[in-house]
């Protein structure tokens, strides 16, 4: 998922393009916050949502992915981006600031661990070093990290950052769960004091209070027990947010389609995600209100750059030319819709950070399919066309076999590439498998053509790292060095060496707008030309939130763009109160 600078007020804020504050040298992050302070218990209501968790087969360590129960309101987040306003609202973080390669990050002093301890500078800074000690991404950021008092960190960076940038990174993708005395700070010690490679493999496994359903936690409720099909949430009484809505259940189910029938059933109060057919939504309450935001994301299946074929970016090109997104979009997952331009980025992303004239300049590979121009690409690639069946430069039939797990997404993109590429005269077949055998293969480069998503943040540095930076990168043998480009621009221009580690440098680092807009420029020409991912979707989240037993702020305000509400209304207040956006009705 997914922030107050010391001379802000609690409530203000500001556009994400106006994040940076220059003041004797230093950038500073504005963040919009939240007020509060604790109160007294409510009315014995009980707010429903969904989980796919197997409880007896959960456990509470997010490092360990396999069957961690995500329950996404028993830990804060350092901070939570709004996707409507591009506003970071503060959550235990208060305060960002960069000066040079020093970053100084603010905590928020009424923030306290359900246990009534506070929080405080000494879990952020055992948290940032044991995930650098695992291999986290934080690890290759900083050199040191300190407490400087209860509240403040300072951290030495390995190289400048835009506040912009830094801030995402420096966000826990799990939120805060790392107490000062608790049970990650014993293992930090362990790897410090022992032999980390023998520490390491017993750290694979550790589940974190498994059975217990006890762990730290610091966010609006905590675990008060856990059933043969729900998981029972209180109130945290140290939270510094009041509602009168005493407990949220974690229902159990088993997949979508039960999510689908428990929401037309009543029995959903809200969803931080679900795509929904068209076919369920007509069933829903009309009190059942969806929001759609606009997050990073879309599909992009990944070449194996490793085959002779894909490795030839007219190839490429002449499927992007080739496939319609049109088709696509209607044999997709409904919370996905057909890029409009290739540019690496979501659309809305594309429409705030390029102009007209520069986005004319880019391929356009179009929503409905150009056959013609295709076969020129395939023809420029060195690829001859015999019988009605394109052959390699060796004289060899080309296929294509696409990867997908059993998702919508998936299944949509094989329907259309197989009707697409048959008739084309491209051979084509298709291999389901599970999500672990799926990853794996793909992990093994056991595959041609998979299923894939570009995922980003809301700076467009998050795009860039994704394509460049992502372990499939390596695996999928795209080139994060250089390549050779038509200079910016021109597409038909002679090609010259194009510097890719330099342009995601200039990303992280540039603050000036138009030196960084330019970066970015650079960064979609590459996509555009170079095609690493086929990028095909944008994306929205679907975000479920009941009005029918809770008062709610209206469905088009601008805290809506939370991801997503039915959560981060119970960590949002007006400013100077200390009641939660969302209450239970009298």
């Amino acid at each position: 998922m997914d922030r107050d600078s010391p001379s802000v007020s609690a409530d203000s804020s500001v556009s994400r393009r106006k994040l940076l504050q220059a003041g004797g040298g230093a950038l500073a992050i504005v963040l919009a916050g939240c007020s509060g302070g604790g109160g007294d218990s409510g009315s014995g209501s009980t707010f429903s949502t969904p989980q796919a968790n197997v409880i007896d087969e959960s456990h509470y360590n997010p490092y360990n992915p396999g069957q961690f129960a995500e329950l996404g309101i028993t830990v804060d987040p350092l901070f939570q981006y709004n996707w409507f306003t591009g506003e970071y609202h503060g959550r235990i973080g208060e305060d960002l600031t960069i000066d040079g390669t020093t970053a100084t990050l603010t905590l928020n002093p009424d923030m306290s661990w359900a246990d009534g301890d506070p929080v405080v500078a000494e879990d952020l800074v055992t948290q940032f070093q044991l995930e650098a000690v695992i291999g986290k991404p934080i690890g290759n950021y900083f050199e040191s990290v300190e407490a400087l008092d209860e509240t403040t960190i300072e951290m030495e960076l390995t190289q400048e950052f835009n506040p912009e940038v830094f801030i995402d990174i420096l966000n826990p993708d799990s939120g805060v769960v790392v107490k000062r005395d608790g049970a990650f700070a014993d293992w930090l010690e362990r790897f410090q004091e022992e032999d980390e490679d023998a520490v390491m493999e017993e750290w694979a496994g550790f589940q974190y209070q498994a059975g217990e359903h006890d762990p730290d936690t610091n966010g609006p409720y905590t675990i008060a027990s856990a059933e043969t099909n729900r998981w029972v949430l209180e109130r945290n009484e140290n939270y510094p947010i009041e509602t009168n809505i005493d407990q949220r259940e974690a229902l159990i189910v088993s997949g979508d389609q039960e999510i689908g029938q428990l929401m037309s059933s009543e029995r959903i109060d809200g969803r931080v995600l679900q795509a929904v057919e068209e076919s369920v939504a007509e069933t829903l309450p009309d009190w059942l209100n969806r929001i759609d935001i606009p997050i990073a994301e879309g599909l992009a299946p990944m070449w194996n750059m490793h085959d002779p074929v894909f490795a030839k970016r007219e190839f490429r090109q002449a499927m992007a030319y080739l496939i319609s997104r049109e088709e696509i979009d209607r044999n997709i997952n409904p919370r996905h819709t057909p890029t409009e331009n290739v540019t690496g980025l979501t659309d809305s992303m594309a429409d705030t950070w390029l102009d007209d004239s520069f986005v004319d300049s880019l391929n356009d590979y179009g929503m409905q399919s150009k056959p013609d121009v295709a076969e020129q690409k395939m023809q420029e690639a060195g690829f001859a066309k015999e019988t009605g069946q394109w052959m390699d430069e060796n004289g060899d039939p080309i296929t294509v076999e696409w990867s997908s797990p059993p998702w919508p997404g998936g299944i949509g993109v094989g329907e259309t590439l197989k009707a697409t590429l048959s008739e084309f005269g491209i051979e084509y077949s298709s291999t389901t498998l599970e999500p672990p055998q799926f990853f794996s293969a793909r992990t093994e480069l056991d595959y041609d053509f998979g299923f894939n998503s570009l995922q980003g943040g809301p700076h467009p540095f998050f795009f860039a790292e994704d394509v460049l930076e992502a372990p499939t990168t390596e695996e999928a043998g795209i080139e994060t060095e250089q390549v050779d480009l038509p200079p910016k621009g021109n597409a038909d221009g002679e090609l010259q060496s194009f510097d890719l580690q330099e342009m995601i440098t200039r990303l992280a680092v540039e603050t000036d707008e138009e030196t960084l807009g330019d970066a970015v420029e650079d960064y979609v020409w590459y996509f555009n030309q170079e095609l690493p991912y086929f990028q095909l979707t944008s994306a929205v989240a679907p975000s479920f939130i009941a009005s029918h037993e809770w008062e709610i702020p209206d469905t088009e305000a601008d805290v809506m763009g939370l991801l997503g509400p039915a959560n981060e209304l119970f960590r949002e207040s007006e400013e100077g109160s200390d009641q939660a956006l969302i209450q239970a009705k009298d």
